[in-house]
């Protein structure tokens, strides 16, 4: 079992949208491919980082997989704990989640097709963070 935690604002993996660029007469046409948010990049660099010094000796998982996350995410100055204990907005916990598996394929485990059961849980606190469990899981 893998364990621990990144420290800073979880984002999360936005839309994703692509255009094509170029001139179509010549056909020097591309294909850029941008996303919605741009605190994307960091965070997930940021993941990735940490998710290094985890990996184990033998190199990334190969079997099945299961991944715990928990999301904790600054509170708004303006909520108060009895108006909304929990965050039901934004960001979306599927966006929050996407974000950090994709950081996490090729470190911790080879691909994420080799994730079978994701639990994940959003709250707020004061220090924002994302507490992340990796674990292979042997056939019975």
């Amino acid at each position: 079992m893998i364990s621990f935690v990144v420290y800073g604002i979880p984002q999360p993996k936005g839309s994703m949208r692509a255009f094509i660029v170029g001139n179509k007469r010549r056909r020097k046409q591309k294909v850029v491919i941008t996303n919605s948010n741009k605190q994307l990049k960091n965070w997930s660099q940021l993941v990735s980082v940490v998710a290094q010094e985890y990996v184990p000796p033998e190199g990334p998982l190969k079997g099945a997989v299961e991944v715990v996350l928990v999301f904790y995410l600054p509170r708004p100055r303006s909520i108060s704990v009895r108006r909304r204990p929990f965050p039901t907005v934004r960001p979306d916990i599927d966006k929050l989640a996407r974000g950090v598996l994709d950081s996490l394929k090729g470190k911790l485990y080879i691909d994420d097709s080799q994730i079978v059961r994701v639990e994940v849980c959003k709250y707020y606190d004061d220090v924002p963070r994302v507490e992340i469990t990796v674990r292979e899981i042997q056939a019975s």
